[in-house]
């Protein structure tokens, strides 16, 4: 048991805290009744992404109706240690924001590559938004691998990163050098607009640039995160809940 700031309660708060309660319980029951079965007869990984799916989705939109004060707890950077909601610095792969990492733009991250997957061209080498699955050696799945790309579509870089217009590439490096300046002011950075294909694309230091998070998680911990995120949305089922303790509710 432990203590957070007291997060925005609604009417419909109740709705969210009593599915994300039942989520969270059925993946735990399931992960137990099907302990004893062998691994190809265990769908684990299928369940836990549609657990996750569903209460990232209640906890990303609970987020937005945070006012700052509220969502305190979520403006913190991640890190390994201490972990919060499962989440861990040493997931991520590639993170080419300037901003700092944090709890909320993890989670928004994952609910984004769980809930708005594209199509991505086998042929190009730039990711889209989407998830993956990586075998383990038995060939069964042993993580998953999340990416967070709103700059690309179905394989390819889109507006503003890439435009025919030349001025509307000319103001998106204007901005990320802004951006650049205001978290990273120590950093040399630099943002060009380079003539690629039929129109313009932003490069940095030389190369072509997108706003990307890629993380990699084990399904183990992944199975651990929507249990994190469904007790902490359960909380308000309580009846005499005080707001701000967070109990086990999830197990």
């Amino acid at each position: 048991m432990f203590t957070v700031t007291e997060y925005f309660r609604d009417p419909e708060n109740r709705i969210r805290a009593d599915f994300a309660l039942r989520a969270g319980r059925l993946l735990s029951q399931y992960l137990n009744l099907s302990a004893s079965l062998a691994p190809t007869q265990r769908y684990e990984a299928t369940l836990t992404i549609c657990v996750l799916q569903a209460v990232l989705t209640q906890c990303t939109e609970l987020i937005k109706e945070m006012s700052a004060d509220d969502k305190s707890e979520w403006k913190q950077t991640v890190t390994d240690v201490p972990t919060r909601w499962g989440l861990r610095r040493g997931f991520v792969k590639e993170d080419t924001s300037p901003e700092p990492l944090t709890y909320e733009r993890f989670l928004t991250s994952l609910r984004n590559a769980c809930s708005h997957p594209t199509g991505a061209l086998r042929s190009s080498f730039t990711a889209s938004t989407g998830y993956t699955t990586i075998p383990g050696p038995t060939g069964l799945v042993e993580a998953f691998e999340f990416v967070d790309s709103p700059c690309v579509k179905l394989g390819k870089v889109v507006s503003p990163f890439f435009s025919q217009k030349r001025e509307k590439v000319e103001r998106q490096c204007q901005q990320l050098a802004a951006e650049w300046n205001a978290f990273q002011p120590k950093s040399e950075v630099f943002f060009e607009v380079v003539q690629h294909g039929y129109g313009y694309q932003v490069f940095k230091d030389g190369q072509p640039f997108v706003r990307l998070l890629r993380v990699k998680i084990g399904l183990t911990e992944l199975a651990g995160i929507a249990g994190y995120v469904a007790n902490y949305l359960a909380q308000p089922t309580q009846e005499f809940w005080d707001g701000k303790t967070v109990s086990q509710l999830v197990a």
